[in-house]
C-alpha cells in the first residue's frame, strides 16, 4: 500500500515555523532588531516547496494507480464513479493551487486584497470538499481561522504561510483519495538507497485455480544490474509476476527483489509482503 506523507506532522511543524518566524519579525519591528533574516525564511520556503511538489506528485500517482486498478477489475460502474470523483477533486485542487502559486510568485506586487482572496479561495475549497465528500465519513476539514497572520508580514514570511496552506490543501486531497481507494492498490518497495519499484496487482481477489498476476513498474531499473524477482522463493521473470495460489481465505505473497548497483558490487535485497484473497469456486 502506498504510504502517504505524514500530513498532520508536516503541516503543523511548518505552520508553527511560519507563525514563529512572523511573530519574531513583529518583535524585530517593535524592538528595533532584525531577529529573522530573509535567508531564514528562504531556507524554510525551500523545504516547504520540496514537500509541496512531492505531495502533488504523490497524489497524482495515486490517482493514476486507481485508474489502473479499476481497469484491471473490469471498469465497473462503481470504480468509474470513484475515478470521476477523484479526478473532479484533483482538477479543482490543481486550479486552486495554481492560483495561489501565481499570487505567491508575484509578491510583493500583490496587495492585501490578494491575500484576502487566497484565504477566501482556500476556505471555498474546504467547504466544497466537506459537502461533496460527506458520504465518505471523513473528518470535518477546518478552514483558515486566522487570516490576520498576513497583517504586516514580510514578502518571504507571507510566502512561508501560503505554502503551509497549500500543504494543507494537499493533506485534504490525500485524505479524500484514500477514502476513494487510491492509496490501497500499489505496493512500493524501498531499499536504503531510495529505490522505489512499484508492484500493481491485476486483482486483490482470485479464485482457486486461477493465476494471481501483477505488474512491476520501475523507472530506475536501467541503473541496476542483475535484477531478479522471487515470489515465495521461486524465481519469476522481470516485469511480470504470475503464479497459482494455494489454499483459501486471506493470503499474502513474499516478494523478494535482488539486484546489484554495479557488476562487482555485492547483491542487495529488499522484501515485501503483499496481501490478497483466495475464494473457493
Amino acid at each position: 500500500m502506498i504510504k502517504p506523507m505524514n500530513w498532520n506532522t508536516t503541516y503543523h511543524i511548518y505552520e508553527g515555523i511560519a507563525l514563529l518566524l512572523i511573530v519574531t519579525a513583529w518583535g524585530a519591528i517593535i524592538f528595533g532588531s532584525l531577529i529573522v533574516s530573509k535567508a531564514d525564511y528562504q531556507s524554510v520556503n525551500i523545504q516547504l516547496e520540496k514537500s509541496f511538489q512531492k505531495a502533488f506528485a504523490q497524489n497524482q500517482n495515486a490517482l493514476d494507480m486507481l485508474c489502473l486498478d479499476v481497469e484491471y477489475q473490469g471498469s465497473s460502474r462503481e470504480g468509474r464513479e470513484r475515478i470521476h470523483r477523484g479526478e473532479e477533486l484533483s482538477k479543482r485542487i490543481y486550479e486552486c493551487q495554481r492560483t495561489i502559486n501565481s499570487i505567491r510568485n508575484r509578491l510583493p506586487k500583490r496587495n492585501a486584497k490578494s491575500k484576502d482572496y487566497i484565504v477566501s479561495l482556500f476556505n471555498e475549497q474546504v467547504i466544497w470538499i466537506n459537502k461533496v465528500f460527506d458520504d465518505l465519513t471523513l473528518p470535518h476539514f477546518e478552514k483558515i481561522a486566522l487570516p490576520s497572520h498576513f497583517i504586516n508580514s514580510s514578502e518571504e514570511a507571507t510566502k512561508t504561510l501560503l505554502l503551509t496552506y497549500q500543504l494543507k490543501l494537499g493533506e485534504y486531497q490525500t485524505a479524500v483519495l484514500r477514502k476513494l481507494g487510491a492509496f490501497e492498490l500499489a505496493y512500493p518497495l524501498r531499499d536504503n538507497f531510495s529505490w522505489y519499484p512499484t508492484i500493481i496487482p491485476h486483482t486483490k481477489v482470485v479464485q482457486v485455480g486461477n493465476e494471481y498476476a501483477a505488474d512491476v513498474f520501475d523507472g530506475k531499473i536501467i541503473d541496476l544490474y542483475n535484477v531478479r524477482y522471487f515470489v515465495n522463493d521461486q524465481f519469476v521473470k522481470n516485469g511480470s509476476l504470475q503464479f497459482k495460489p494455494e489454499g483459501n481465505g486471506q493470503r499474502h505473497l513474499n516478494l523478494t527483489v535482488q539486484y546489484r548497483y554495479g557488476w562487482c558490487s555485492p547483491v542487495q535485497q529488499t522484501n515485501k509482503k503483499i496481501p490478497y484473497t483466495v475464494l473457493p469456486k
